[in-house]
C-alpha cells in the first residue's frame, strides 16, 4: 500500500531555524521537501516575515533562505478566505500569527509545523482543526512512527 505524501505548512520560526542551522528538525524537513518525501507550503505572510527577519538579523544568510525555499520545492498558497481569517482570529490573539494561521488553513495541510509556543503550539489539541500542529521534532517523530 502506497502512503500519501504529507503536506506540511511551515511557520516563519521553522524557516529561520533551518536557515541558521543545517542540523536539527527544521533543516531535515527541508531535506525531505527536496527529496519529495513531503510537500512544503508557506503563505505570503510567512515569506515576508522570513525575508524581513533574516535580512534584518542575519543579512549574510539571505542567500541561504532563498536556496532552502527553492531546493525544498516550497509552494506558496493563495491568500486565505475571509472565513479562514475570521476563524484564525477567533483562535489566535496575536494578529501576525493569526494571519499565518489563516494561511495554514488555506493550505489544508496534514501538519502545521512551528516553534511558536506562545500562540500556535497552544492549539495542538483543538478538535476543530483538520491538521496536526507541532514542532519539527513532533512531525519527524510522527513521520517515523508512520513508517514503522
Amino acid at each position: 500500500m502506497m502512503m500519501s505524501i504529507p503536506k506540511i505548512f511551515l511557520d516563519t520560526s521553522v524557516i529561520v531555524s533551518a536557515v541558521l542551522s543545517s542540523r536539527g528538525g527544521a533543516a531535515e524537513i527541508f531535506r525531505m521537501g527536496e527529496s519529495n518525501t513531503v510537500k512544503l507550503y508557506v503563505g505570503s505572510q510567512v515569506l515576508r516575515e522570513s525575508q524581513s527577519g533574516v535580512q534584518r538579523k542575519f543579512p549574510r544568510a539571505l542567500k541561504t533562505l532563498l536556496i532552502l525555499l527553492d531546493s525544498g520545492n516550497v509552494e506558496i498558497v493563495p491568500p486565505p478566505t475571509e472565513a479562514q481569517l475570521t476563524f484564525a482570529f477567533e483562535l489566535v490573539s496575536y494578529p501576525p500569527d493569526a494571519r499565518v494561521f489563516a494561511e495554514a488553513l488555506m493550505a489544508q495541510p496534514d501538519w502545521f509545523v512551528t516553534h511558536d509556543k506562545a500562540h500556535l503550539l497552544t492549539l495542538k489539541d483543538d478538535t476543530r482543526l483538520t491538521f496536526r500542529i507541532g514542532t519539527p521534532g513532533d512531525f519527524l517523530q510522527a513521520y517515523v512512527g508512520r513508517l514503522n
